[in-house]
């Protein structure tokens, strides 16, 4: 423009520009990649006290989420880092847009006493592998007594299965390894964001007696190439052709897909089958469900109990129904397992023992609670899910006040929190709820 002097000349050694300062000041040249690589931002949760970072997520409502599944306060410090290729953004006052700075007002449970805090907390961000570099982790079983090695598995819940189909103790020391690019992450008292650490109280049959055995454990994982690399067995490859799922009759739902028939038995097996629980594998190729299911991958699924299958079935209609159910359920029979969203809801009626869902969209589970009024006959909300369980406080749902009642939209009713702890304990034992199963 005229007039106007650039910071930077377009074209070093210009005549328009010798003599002047800019003669030697080329400007960088402008790249679509760079604009695109600088444009992306994803989210982490980090809490000081407990040395834990969570994440990555793909927002920052997904991130406040996880975060706000935790009070903050003095003994448990923790906010959102905001990230992109630069590191953790430097003022975590804002993110994604979002008044993080304002607190539990702006709907956030962050808890910082100065900018050292928030220091600490951006370096735990950076320094954690998944985090900083925006990937995917996948999970591996270590035992150092059998010096075995199993995986990898796509979440932390199918290698919590393998891992609690034996009992942990001194003789038999394992435990899940969350892995990345870097390898095993240091500390596996959280993987996948589940409390691997709690032990069997919070469903995990792990056992370590103190870091030298968590680091031999670590150290197995990253020198076994398949876990390491993220790369399925040549077994598992050659079988990719048929996979498995888990039907339960009187529960309406459909698990999976699993890839290995082994995998599939152990979630048949986390509940025990009979005539009010019938449930069975169904061994699926491109042509549908097998139609006799007594053997699976080879295994005697026929064989029951004795044979390491909780199965229950009364007779072929049983059968032929539970196999229609894998049929007609999407992500089963096409072999693409749903993707499992960050966070998603569900609704519970106290009254009627009932709950409904999970829903991935917010709206959906706002609309079939208020298909009914909520009154002391009729106590019911919505439950805010995560792979840790039910948000503790269901005042806040998505950022919006359900505690408001049906001045705020919502036609929530509980006396008190005794009512609300019960509708949260039955969507952590609702196994769709609690799973994102979504049929």
């Amino acid at each position: 423009m005229r007039g106007k002097w650039p910071v930077c000349a377009l074209i070093e050694g210009h005549p328009r520009w010798k003599g002047t300062e800019y003669e030697a000041k080329p400007c960088p040249p402008s790249t679509t990649t760079t604009t695109t690589t600088t444009t992306s931002h994803w989210y982490c949760v980090a809490r000081k006290n407990k040395g834990v970072v969570e994440g990555p997520f793909l927002s920052a409502e997904g991130a406040r989420n996880v975060l706000n599944q935790q009070g903050g306060n003095s003994g448990n410090q923790q906010m959102v880092c905001e990230m992109s290729s630069a590191g953790a953004s430097a003022d975590p006052h804002t993110v994604g847009g979002l008044n993080q700075g304002g607190g539990t007002g702006a709907g956030f449970n962050k808890w910082w006493g100065n900018w050292p805090d928030i220091h600490h907390m951006n370096d735990m961000c950076n320094k954690h592998a998944p985090c900083k570099n925006n990937e995917a982790t996948w999970f591996c079983v270590a035992r150092k007594n059998r010096g075995a090695v199993e995986g990898p598995f796509a979440t932390a819940e199918e290698a919590r299965n393998v891992l609690n189909q034996q009992g942990g103790n001194s003789g038999n020391q394992q435990m899940v390894c969350e892995m990345a690019s870097t390898g095993a992450l240091a500390d596996p008292h959280t993987v996948g964001g589940l409390n691997q650490g709690g032990g069997t109280g919070a469903g995990f049959n792990k056992w370590w007696g103190n870091w030298p055995d968590i680091r031999h454990m670590n150290d197995m994982c990253n020198s076994h190439a398949y876990c390491r690399n993220n790369e399925v067995t040549t077994t598992t490859t050659t079988t990719t052709s048929h996979w498995y799922c888990v039907a339960r009759k009187n529960r309406g739902s459909v698990e999976g897909p699993f890839q290995t028939a082994e995998q599939a038995k152990n979630v048949l097996n986390q509940q025990a089958g009979n005539s009010g629980n019938q449930q069975m594998v169904c061994e699926m190729g491109a042509s549908g469900a097998n139609s006799d299911p007594h053997t699976v991958g080879g295994l005697n699924q026929g064989g029951g109990t004795g044979a390491g299958f909780n199965k229950w079935w009364g007779n072929w209609p049983d059968i032929h129904q539970m196999t229609a159910m894998c049929n007609n359920n999407g992500p089963c029979r096409n072999n693409k397992p749903e993707v499992k969203p960050s966070t998603w809801w569900c609704v519970a009626r106290k009254n009627r023992g009932q709950v409904q869902g999970p829903y991935k969209n917010f709206n959906d589970a706002k609309t079939v609670l208020n298909q009914q009024g909520g009154n002391s006959g009729n106590q019911q909300m919505i439950c805010e899910m995560t792979n840790a369980g039910a948000k503790s406080d269901p005042h806040q749902v998505n950022g919006q006040n359900q505690g408001g009642g049906r001045g705020a939209g919502f036609n929530k009713w509980w006396g008190g929190w005794g009512e609300i702890n019960h509708m949260n304990n039955m969507c952590n034992g609702n196994s769709n709820c609690r799973n994102y199963n979504t049929r």
